[in-house]
């Protein structure tokens, strides 16, 4: 309870004198609800209510976080709503008039979302997925206004709902879209309204209209809705008659969509574009309600914040985003858009930038100490710009019309600075006067990566090497000669180079390349991969040179150590790969080679796994000496470092935390990063992101032309809505309205500060679904998740061995202090940590024991691991044990782990039934694929004559795939080249339709985030395929209600008839091996020794065996 009473009091009511003090504005209006004469809306983060009086507005809460999905009961006294802090969405309960809010669910890591109230105002309605096995079908609930166990209402699932006055039918949508930034979406997921009959759980389909039909509201024999089905595709107010099924548009609006409109005393409230407006049903007059939000600054005015969290190690990229200066003595970091020097462990930081509404990032020092280079979108356009270390003007160096710059590379002289932008170039910029030149374009750079930014000096500034990729994935190193302009390949085409360095004495060329060829064989099947493929080698740039550690045979010299054996500045190209002998080091994964004097540092990293690093193994960074070969770990575990140009000192990163070593090894010093701050003035912050995210899409969309969008337009448009913004997540809509124009998957904005730095509560979870005793107030377990107790991320707390509760026990107290509804169980173990105690008893009334169990902080695979085993037993079931069933919670680390648990142990099955229905998608169709691709090409036995197959691990017979409209991303991906490969139908319904790609999720100055759609899918007749409509399913077949609460799974029932039918009534049997001998017959070869014959015998006589 502690932990709940916190946030209440958080959430807690403004006193009067506050708000006298403040000047009333206009502000951002969002989920407004009419609550008799009074309007409820929530504006910048918290909750409001306003009456038609004075139009001036009273605040019903304060504190972190925000306020959506606010509804007011229909008896106007009670205001529920969802309150988000610190990404987690939990149910709340207000009074109209103000007062202390009440939290009404407490699980941890879930979205539940507020739609409704019961008839009689005593029950809040909200979506949750808490009980979903994927955690993303929502379902509604309802939970006593005063506190208690939320209970499903009977339907599996649902978007806006509006029930009947009897409350024996609701209008309904299937899908919850709200909070998508995909305007005019027309995919699977697109809502229509639906009218369901609780007694008979039948649903009837009301509208079918292509993209969206939503929010139903029903007054009468009227049903208001949202539909974006006029001609300029923008939401609006639509009527559905119900007599006559006929529809009819309400409201005309073309400049903004209607948002999160809510009906209540005959009126329906809503707004536009930030403002609140009202239309009255009875006449169906619109009418603007003016209202001044007071304004108290506390979201809004400037603050002093500390910055160290916020400190960018890597940028969007993944190229290391801080400096140190030539001595070793100063970093260079950026931080919430500044750039700050901060001298390494005396401290004393300086801001050298100070610019709260622009973005400064990517700081480099100069060669001699005395600049810092970074980038910075002051001027609207990001630029390359110097400014002095010791503080001063900032010098501009660029003069782009548009792009995103990454880290810039300073020339050892200073002259020259080489850069690489998002659109995959490289720039050479001139440091005292000139304009940029363009070196190259990596053109086949692979999408679904980001790019190697690798560009280096030699230390007289002539030659800048750099690799860029091949088609074929490979990359190949580069030699630009910055005075001629010359650009030479010298790498092989049969090698993959990259990540080059100079020598000091700029004689050699140092880089990494794939060529240690280790392949290992996988654990679980005949296949075989290759890993640690990097290595460090060296070539001589003259052709008389000898490499540095080169192998020699006795009495051989060489010109290692003579001065005359090359000019400085010559290299010669010709035979350059021919020169090349590989350094001492261990194979391994390079992540970074940066060279000073005699000395190489690198950084080795384990070979990668799938969500994490191989356990046991760790990254570290190394020094190797060129002269006596010796290869020293300075540094382990780290995520990057940087060594400063004189090679004494190295600034690193280990788990978040920013150190210092000599190079010469010793103790690690701490940076003083706790020290760094800078004032922030928040709308100035949220106008640069803002117009950051929609240069973002101009710069790097898939579609350079938009989509025809004018889009300096829609930039325009939305702009004028900056002044009414009051806070984070007024941004993040405001961005996603705009970047939703583009009418395109994976584009979403999220994240970031919204001032004050909380988090949610901590809750533990029992893994249990719980029933109430309505007499007693107890709660006793109706269902417990056991999960593994052999796999630790599948460790249930009722589940482990010893642990002595049972369904149908009763749940009397946690941690001594009773529980009884309203209290939840939920609720009782917030702010639990380690072991809890629970007393159970077997019976309401019968003994107590202790039980002490270890709660987990989410129970999603515990029933994922309910859900599978179910699912398997139901297709064995019904197919005699003969289809084998394989389900997907996604497409990434999840996902692969559960295919492996599923493939290889049901590969005697006959027929295969792959289940991806609610699955979001990843990258690892093409991995999946290439193993269910496998087809039986032949058979091998032994002396024993059991038959085997060949490939080893191949499913030989029929495949289906279930899908729906819940199959996202790589979730349709895989099934959309199942299909095309001619594996097996595709069952179920129509799919999400995104399958636009990201490399990344682009970092805003705050730390939230905003996305590019940068790659896009096309079929091998070139045209455009499944995005904004999905893929389409083989056998259509569409889960009812009816079948969910019957617990019956009409696709997955089809699915397996269908495949029973194909492998046909008599179980298929492996090819048994042939009879008698083991030649073809056209192998066969006569015996030499024959068997003793009646008509003699054999002179010979056969030794005896040893």
């Amino acid at each position: 309870m502690r932990g709940a009473c916190l946030l209440c009091a958080a959430l807690s009511p403004v006193p009067a004198h506050a708000e006298a003090e403040t000047n009333g504005e206009r502000a951002l209006i969002r989920f407004p609800t009419s609550c008799g004469d009074r309007i409820v809306f929530a504006a910048r983060g918290q909750l409001w209510s306003v009456t038609g009086a004075d139009h001036v507005a009273h605040r019903l809460t304060s504190g972190p976080g925000s306020v959506q999905m606010a509804r007011c009961s229909p008896d106007g006294k009670w205001v529920a709503f969802t309150h988000v802090i610190g990404g987690s969405r939990d149910v709340y309960v207000v009074k109209a008039s103000g007062g202390i809010p009440r939290r009404l669910t407490y699980r941890p890591d879930f979205n539940e979302w507020v739609v409704a109230w019961s008839a009689d105002s005593q029950s809040v309605i909200f979506l949750s997925a808490h009980e979903d096995w994927s955690g993303r079908k929502l379902r509604p609930y309802s939970v006593p206004r005063g506190g208690g166990l939320p209970v499903p209402l009977p339907i599996d699932r649902s978007g806006h709902l509006s029930f009947s006055q009897d409350r024996k039918r609701m209008i309904y949508t299937r899908s919850f879209t709200d909070g998508a930034a995909w305007k005019r979406y027309q995919g699977g997921q697109a809502p229509d309204l639906f009218l369901h009959d609780f007694r008979t759980h039948a649903d009837e389909r009301l509208t079918d209209w292509k993209g969206t039909d939503a929010a139903p509201m029903w007054t009468g024999n009227t049903v208001y809705f949202l539909s974006d089905r006029d001609q300029h595709r923008r939401a609006n107010i639509w009527a559905l008659d119900l007599s006559s099924r006929k529809t009819r548009q309400v409201t005309f609006f073309d400049d903004y969509d209607v948002d999160a409109p809510s009906l209540n005393n005959g009126r329906i409230t809503f707004s536009k574009g930030g403002s609140l407006w009202q239309l009255d049903l009875r006449s169906e007059r619109l009418a603007m309600v003016p209202v001044t939000v007071p304004d108290d600054r506390a979201r809004t005015g400037p603050r002093v914040t500390v910055v160290a969290a916020q400190l960018r190690e890597y940028d969007t990229d993944y190229d290391v985003n801080y400096s140190i200066s030539p001595d070793g003595r100063v970093a260079a970091l950026a931080a919430r858009g500044e750039i700050f020097t901060l001298p390494l462990g005396t401290g004393g930081a300086t801001n050298l930038t100070g610019t709260t509404g622009a973005e400064e990032d990517h700081p480099s020092i100069s060669p001699d100490g005395r600049f810092v280079a970074y980038t910075t979108d002051r001027s609207g356009e990001v630029q390359l710009v110097l400014r002095p270390a010791s503080g001063g003007a900032e010098q501009p160096l660029t003069r782009f019309k548009s792009g995103f710059l990454y880290k810039p590379v300073w020339s050892p002289d200073g002259r020259w600075i080489a850069i690489h932008d998002a659109a995959h170039r490289l720039w050479l910029v001139p440091t005292h006067g000139g304009e940029a030149r363009q070196v190259a374009y990596n053109r086949h750079h692979y999408m679904h990566e980001t790019d190697e930014h690798d560009a280096v000096f030699s230390p007289d500034g002539r030659w800048l090497a750099y690799s860029l990729s091949r088609s074929n994935r490979l990359r190949e190193l580069h030699l630009y000669d910055t005075g001629t302009g010359l650009d030479t390949v010298v790498s092989s085409p049969m090698e993959s180079d990259y990540r080059p360095a100079f020598s000091g004495d700029g004689r050699f060329i140092l880089f990494v390349s794939d060529r240690n060829d280790i392949p290992i064989y996988a654990d679980r099947e005949t296949n075989a991969v290759t890993v640690k493929s990097g290595g460090i080698y060296v070539a001589s740039l003259a052709k008389g040179d000898v490499p540095p550690l080169a192998p020699r045979a006795e009495g051989q010299t060489g010109a290692r150590s003579s001065a005359t054996a090359r000019v400085p500045g010559d290299v010669d190209l010709a035979g350059l790969m021919s020169r090349v002998v590989p350094l001492p080091v261990e194979p391994a994964k390079i992540t970074d080679l940066q060279v000073r004097g005699d000395r190489v540092f690198y950084m080795s990293a384990p070979p990668p796994v799938m969500g994490g690093t191989l356990p046991g193994a760790a990254s570290a960074v190394h020094r190797l000496d060129l002269n006596d070969a010796s290869d020293t770990i300075l540094v382990r575990d780290p995520s990057s470092f940087v060594v400063s140009a004189d090679g004494s000192r190295i600034v690193f990163v280990r788990n978040g935390r920013w150190a210092s070593v000599a190079a010469e090894g010793g103790n690690e010093t701490p940076l003083p990063v706790a020290e760094l701050s800078t004032t922030i003035v928040p709308r100035d912050e949220w106008r640069e992101m803002f117009f950051t995210a929609w240069r973002l899409e101009r710069d790097l969309y898939v579609d350079a032309d938009m989509h025809g969008i004018d889009w300096q337009g829609v930039r325009d448009h939305y702009a004028r809505l900056l002044p009414l913004i009051g806070s984070r997540s007024d941004l993040t809509w405001l961005i996603n309205q705009m970047i939703g124009e583009l009418s395109g998957s994976h584009l979403r904005s999220g994240g970031g500060d919204d001032g004050s730095g909380a988090k949610p509560s901590e809750s533990v979870l029992l893994g249990a679904d719980y029933a109430l005793d309505q007499k007693s107030g107890r709660y006793r377990f109706a269902r417990i998740y056991r999960g593994d107790s052999s796999r630790p991320d599948y460790r249930a707390p009722l589940g482990s061995p010893g642990v002595d509760v049972d369904v149908g026990d009763y749940l009397l107290a946690v941690n001594g202090v009773p529980l009884r509804a309203p209290q939840s169980p939920d609720e009782a173990l917030i702010g639990a940590a380690g072991t809890v105690e629970l007393t159970i008893a077997s019976h309401q009334n019968g003994p107590a024991r202790k039980v002490r169990v270890l709660p987990v902080s989410n129970d999603e695979s515990l029933r994922e691991v309910d859900h599978l085993a179910e699912k398997r037993a139901l297709v064995s079931r019904l197919s005699g044990g003969r289809v084998a069933y394989i389900g997907l919670n996604d497409m990434g680390r999840l996902g692969m782990r559960q295919f492996v648990r599923q493939f290889y142990p049901q590969l005697g099955a006959e027929a295969l039934l792959v289940d991806v229905r609610g699955n979001p998608g990843g990258n690892i169709d093409e991995i999946l694929l290439e193993r269910l691709r496998r087809t039986l090409s032949g058979m091998q036995t032994g002396r024993d004559r059991v038959p085997q197959t060949q490939p080893d691990q191949v499913v030989v017979g029929p495949k289906a795939m279930l899908i729906d409209s819940d199959s996202a991303s790589d979730g349709e991906v895989f099934p959309l080249h199942f299909r095309a490969y001619g594996l097996g139908e595709l069952i179920g319904s129509r799919t999400w339709g995104g399958i636009r790609g990201i490399r990344t999720d682009w970092t805003l100055l705050d730390g939230g985030t905003v996305t590019a759609s940068e790659i896009s899918f096309y079929d091998t007749e070139g045209q455009w395929s499944v995005e904004n409509h999905g893929v389409e399913p083989d056998v259509p077949v569409e889960t009812t209600p009816a079948d969910v609460l019957a617990d019956r799974d009409r696709p997955l029932e089809i699915a397996v008839e269908r495949l029973t039918r194909k492998i046909g009534p008599v179980p298929k049997t492996l090819v048994p091996p042939p009879t008698g001998g083991s030649y073809p017959t056209f192998g066969v070869v006569p015996p030499t020794y024959l068997p003793a014959q009646t008509s003699g015998t054999s002179t010979s006589k056969v030794p005896d065996q040893p």
